[in-house]
């Protein structure tokens, strides 16, 4: 059987990604309750995020009550990462 939940959220996942159109993010995870970050950077190329695996994570942590942002990385010439 088929997960509803988890291809509706692989269409949203998409549409926001395909409207960001960058090669990697830096997803911040936010808890709802105490408004704390997350620790740690998660810095993810489109197709990681749209994984089974990569949603599967997401979806757990929006559960626990964390709030999911992303944000567009460049990547200059010099090759480190800057937002």
């Amino acid at each position: 059987m088929r997960d509803l939940g988890l291809m509706i959220t692989r269409r949203a996942a998409g549409r926001l990604l395909g409207a960001l159109s960058n090669e990697l993010y830096l997803l911040r995870l936010i808890h709802h309750g105490t408004r704390r970050a997350l620790p740690g950077d998660r810095i993810w190329t489109g197709s990681q995020v749209l994984s089974r695996a990569g949603l599967g994570f997401l979806r757990g942590c929006n559960c626990e009550g964390y709030d999911i942002y992303f944000v567009r990385m460049r990547l200059p010439a010099s090759g480190s990462l800057a937002r």
